[in-house]
């Protein structure tokens, strides 16, 4: 399969019961039959309960946009989580940890609280556009064609550049400015093009974009420059109103070479593309903390 955001096991191992391994072989049957047709959805999980729950730590539940598999416990809690999944699936969110007490206030009178985490699945894979496939473009391209992502080329001089680039590369395409209209939501922007004015408007038509339409907007816009660059960037941004925090430049920190700039530039996107551990540990050491604490988060 593509890659996925969250951890499916290949076989279940939070309960002995045979009615909730039954239960557990379900949801993970259910959550392979969707990634295999593409479908993204939310993972539940209960992380931990304090007090009386309608669950146990570990019960799992998937929501898509339409519908659910398996149960956290129906009721308020069920409705609310519910809720909070599809927000995320509209809005694009990774992962999120919930906590909420199981009292008047949710309409259920457990007295208990309960902490959830929700995690997003898709097979769908991350596209990376790289616009300017010059010495470091290349050199990123040729790392980036390796790893689980579609990566789109997009040069002023496609015919030029496509004789120098192995076999093994992906097409190049002709496009500049017009081609940000076509890239898909959430599309990861790299602009290293051979003319600074070039990367400029790129850079402000990828920005407002987003602006105009937020479900469209990209999910990270980095271009290659000086620190020189960047604050001259930044100004005219902001002289033409554009949110020029949405810009993330310089890339390829560390490198002198073309070939070290772009193991740089490489890093830098993994880390966008992947949600570091310690987030999640950080999100569930705060889980732990709001158990303890009287009232209602999340």
């Amino acid at each position: 399969m593509k890659q996925s955001h969250c951890y499916l096991p290949a076989s279940s191992t939070s309960s002995t019961s045979g009615d909730a391994i039954a239960t557990d072989q379900h949801w993970l049957t259910s959550a392979q039959q969707w990634l295999a047709a593409g479908r993204s959805f939310i993972l539940v999980t209960i992380l931990m309960t304090q007090g009386s729950a309608p669950q146990k730590s570990g019960t799992k539940m998937l929501v898509s946009s339409d519908t659910s598999v398996g149960t956290i416990g129906g009721g308020a809690l069920e409705k609310k989580a519910m809720i909070a999944a599809r927000r995320m699936l509209t809005e694009q969110v990774q992962h999120r940890v919930c906590v909420w007490s199981l009292s008047a206030s949710t309409g259920q009178c457990c007295g208990g609280k309960v902490a959830l985490l929700l995690e997003h699945c898709t097979n769908v894979q991350p596209v990376i556009a790289l616009f300017g496939i010059g010495h470091v473009g290349r050199e990123v391209a040729a790392i980036l064609k390796r790893l689980p992502y579609r990566l789109l080329l997009i040069d002023t001089y496609p015919e030029e550049t496509s004789t120098i680039l192995p076999s093994d590369f992906p097409p190049v395409s002709r496009g500049g400015v017009e081609q940000i209209a076509t890239l898909p939501p959430h599309a990861y922007l790299l602009i290293m093009t051979h003319e600074h004015e070039l990367d400029f408007q790129l850079c402000a038509a990828a920005i407002r974009r987003g602006a105009d339409h937020s479900e469209n907007a990209f999910a990270y816009i980095g271009m290659i420059g000086s620190a020189a660059k960047a604050v001259k960037f930044r100004s005219r941004l902001r002289q033409q109103g554009v949110a020029a925090e949405q810009m993330t430049c310089p890339i390829g920190h560390g490198g002198r070479t073309p070939a070290e700039i772009a193991v740089c530039i490489a890093a830098e996107v993994i880390a966008q593309l992947t949600p570091a551990a310690a987030g999640k540990e950080k999100q569930a050491a705060a889980a732990m903390r709001l158990l303890a604490e009287e009232g209602e988060g999340g």
